[in-house]
């Protein structure tokens, strides 16, 4: 009978045990027992992400989740004994992996076996903590420490689950017993791990992340290669943290306490409730998983202090030659955004970088899953002919389709593209934040990844236009609008929309009775240049029409008649719905954009309450509408909710 091995490493060391297994791929492959495709996370290979994912699997799966279950339902329709692995000690994920592996037919007759590797709690929150400041650069807030020592002491409910869908005898348990929370590899531990598949034990592998260093200043200069969460030009971080375990391995480095006294301490009361229990299941001694003395609440809490030069210059001297030359490039590119840390990195390395001045335009491009267009969009913008340098800045939101690779073999041949990677897809508008932010032009156009500049005089235009003209604040042009189905082109914004007709200048009143600027017609006199208040929401829907507002607000509206560019409407558009059933597309983006018209309100101070309220009428009356042909008010509510004052301006005017 074919078995599916689940082996979960909730050591302080999985990092090193994860990177054997998947090292020793092939060797397992020899004794029989083969893994679907693997994810790295942060350096580590594993299967976790199918745990993260499994309760969502019914939905719409990532790319690379849906190419694991392929890879699984291909072993499983071939008989092949199975093995995944993941470090999620959450008894909840458990049950929906199972859940969901129960539902896939071929694997119905597979033998279920579960392997742990238990080690000291307190050593996996310490872990815990020190790959949540890696990812983010800074220290997460206590209640969500507290958090992870909660998370880390289910391990006896995890067991139970496992005895409860195995049965005792196809649960396996290995203790790590180390008193490290520093993950060098264990030859010891890692034979354990290996005779319990039946495979021969490998030499021990060093880990390639950051649980592998001991050196709290080791640990916070790898954070500074993810230069402001930017991923290109890319570093092979593997290849540095092996310089620095080199490095720590000819000194004497003492591993640095991340987790403050008050998370110790919870850690250490909810190990006194939990240990009697877990070390009768684990069948092992409460010497092997408490807490070791150096991790108890009574010891300091290491800082960090600030970067010297000379810490740099070291770091820069350990650092592999094209790593080095990736970092140079990387601080080079994202210099206006630089921490202090990072620009003195970059004083070192590329001091020039921190004189180099800003172009007078820059071109703002949004891009995700565009490998259709994008090479389109970037030509035209290479095609501008300007009497002044035009820089490109492209964000891309962690595209799956290869626009990230044309987005950087532009950037290879061409300087004036600087792309930014960012190396996952997040929401609260992430990407416009990392986009705009990096901006300290004079000048700034829109041009977002499916839409192209059809005049090659387009932006020598519009800064001429707003050099001729310092009271205003923006201008734009007509666009001709190209649907992908074949439908007949048009061209926005129609005259008929334009208030009081074609006219040199419009102003903000003129903006808020409707958008009439096309974003990749706008050129801005940009009002960032000093870098985003904390006041701008980058997470607004209509962001384009939030963004022509905040320059309207510092002076006039220009208007070009030339048609400069092409806005293509297609199925993945935004608001490509809005032009075929308004009523439908409030349904799906109507709370969106009253949120947006609440923000704009607040940072307008009332001063254009009747017309955002007016706006605002038009939501509330499409979602009413909803409300009546379905008899659903769901949508109505939260849109009451969410704003009370347009709600009950609203209800005031409606004849019922």
């Amino acid at each position: 009978m074919p078995r599916l091995l689940l082996y979960t490493d909730l050591s302080a060391r999985y990092g090193s045990t994860f990177t054997a297994l998947a090292g020793q791929r092939l060797l397992l492959e020899q004794q029989g027992i083969f893994m679907p495709f693997l994810l790295s996370d942060f350096g580590v290979p594993s299967h976790s992400r199918l745990w993260a994912y499994a309760n969502k699997l019914q939905e719409c799966p990532p790319e690379d989740i849906t190419k694991m279950l392929q890879e699984l339902q291909h072993l499983a329709d071939e008989g092949r004994d199975i093995l995944l692995y993941c470090a999620s000690v959450r008894p909840v994920l458990h049950q929906n992996v199972l859940n969901r592996l129960r539902h896939i037919p071929a694997l119905k007759s597979y033998q279920l076996h579960m392997l742990f590797t238990l080690g000291r709690m307190a050593c996996g929150v310490e872990q815990d903590i020190r790959r949540i400041q890696y990812r983010r650069g800074a220290m997460p807030p206590l209640s969500a420490m507290i958090d992870l020592v909660r998370r880390r002491y289910l391990v006896a409910d995890l067991l139970v689950l496992a005895n409860e869908e195995c049965g005792n005898d196809r649960v396996d348990v290995v203790v790590d017993n180390s008193v490290s929370c520093v993950d060098k590899g264990d030859p010891a531990l890692l034979e354990k791990v290996f005779s319990r598949l039946g495979c021969p034990t490998p030499e021990s592998i060093p880990p390639r992340s950051i649980a592998g260093l001991a050196s709290q200043r080791n640990a916070h200069f790898v954070t500074l290669l993810g230069t402001q969460n930017n991923q290109w030009p890319p570093i092979d971080e593997a290849a540095v943290i092996q310089r620095l375990q080199r490095q720590e391995a000819g000194g004497s480095f003492e591993a640095w306490l991340a987790s403050p006294s008050a998370v110790r301490a919870q850690a250490l009361e909810r190990e006194q409730e939990v240990l009697p229990r877990l070390v009768e299941l684990a069948a092992c001694s409460a010497e092997d998983l408490c807490m070791p003395p150096a991790l108890y609440p009574h010891m300091p809490h290491s800082v960090c202090s600030a970067l010297t030069e000379r810490e740099a210059r070291d770091f820069v001297a350990v650092l592999p030659s094209e790593a080095r030359a990736a970092l140079q490039r990387l601080l080079a590119q994202n210099i206006s955004v630089l921490s202090s840390e990072e620009r003195l990195l970059a004083s070192v390395l590329v001091p020039e970088a921190l004189c180099r001045p800003e172009p007078l335009l820059t071109v703002l491009t949004l891009a995700y899953n565009q490998a259709r267009y994008i090479g389109e969009a970037i030509e035209s913008v290479l095609a501008q002919q300007t009497d002044f340098p035009v820089e490109h800045i492209i964000v891309d939101h962690c595209s799956t389709d290869g626009t990230q690779d044309i987005i950087t073999a532009y950037a290879e041949k061409h300087t004036s593209i600087r792309p930014v990677l960012l190396p996952r897809r997040t929401g609260n508008g992430v990407n416009v934040q990392a986009l705009f932010s990096r901006c300290r032009s004079k000048y700034a156009a829109l041009c977002d990844g499916d839409d192209y500049f059809t005049d090659p005089l387009k932006l020598q235009k519009q800064v001429d236009f707003l050099e001729a003209h310092p009271e205003c604040s923006l201008c734009f042009h007509p666009v001709d609008v190209v649907y992908e189905d074949g439908s007949p082109s048009r061209v926005f914004p129609p005259v008929d929309i334009l208030p009081g007709g074609i006219r040199k200048f419009y102003t903000l009143k003129d903006l808020l009775f409707t958008n009439l600027i096309q974003t990749n017609s706008v050129v801005y006199r940009w009002r960032f240049r000093e870098g985003l208040p904390e006041w701008f929401d980058a997470s607004l829907i209509p962001g384009d029409w939030y963004w022509h507002l905040l320059h309207a607000e510092t002076g006039l509206i220009g208007y070009l008649q030339d048609h400069m560019a092409v806005y293509r409407r297609h199925a993945t558009s935004l608001y490509a719905t809005a032009e075929v059933d308004h009523v439908t597309h409030r349904g799906v983006h109507g709370l969106n954009e009253l949120r947006a018209y609440s923000v704009c309100n607040r940072h307008f101070r009332g001063r254009y309450a009747k017309d955002f309220q007016q706006l605002a009428f038009g939501v509330f009356a499409d979602l009413l509408h909803i409300y009546i042909e379905t008899e659903d008010n769901t949508l109505f509510e939260q849109a009451c909710s969410l704003c009370p004052d347009f709600a009950r301006g609203f209800l005031a005017h409606l004849d019922m």
